[in-house]
C-alpha cells in the first residue's frame, strides 16, 4: 500500500469548507462547479442560506448574483446536497462538519477484485 500525506493550511473555516467540498465533489464525481462548491461551503459555515440577507452576503463575498444563487440552491436541493425546510436552506445533515476545528480526512482507494 502506498501512503501519501497532504497538508493544507487555511486561514479560516470558510476556506477549509471550500477545500473539503471541492475534494468531496471530485471523489464522488458530483461535478460541482466552483461557485457551487463555494455555496456549499458558505452554507455549511453560516448554517443557512435561505434568507435574503444570507443570499446578499454570499453575492457580496463571491461577486455573484441573486439569480445565480437561486439557481444553485435549486440544483443542489434537487441533488440532495442542500435541504429546504420552510425558508431555511441548509447543507444535508450527513455533510455538516465543524469547520472551525482542524479536519483530518482518510481516503482509501482500493482495487475491486473481479
Amino acid at each position: 500500500m502506498i501512503i501519501q500525506k497532504l497538508k493544507y493550511e487555511t486561514r479560516d473555516a470558510l476556506h477549509l469548507a471550500e477545500y473539503y467540498f471541492g475534494v468531496m465533489s471530485i471523489l464522488n464525481n458530483l461535478e460541482l462547479a466552483n461557485r457551487e462548491v463555494q455555496l456549499m461551503a458558505f452554507t455549511a459555515v453560516r448554517g443557512n442560506v435561505g434568507s435574503a440577507t444570507s443570499k446578499k452576503e454570499f453575492v457580496e463575498v463571491y461577486s455573484s448574483s441573486l439569480a445565480t444563487v437561486g439557481n444553485m440552491i435549486s440544483k443542489l436541493t434537487k441533488s440532495g446536497l442542500l435541504e429546504k425546510n420552510k425558508k431555511m436552506v441548509t447543507v444535508h445533515k450527513a455533510l455538516v462538519l465543524d469547520f472551525e476545528s482542524d479536519l483530518k480526512l482518510e481516503i482509501i482507494l482500493e482495487h475491486v477484485s473481479k
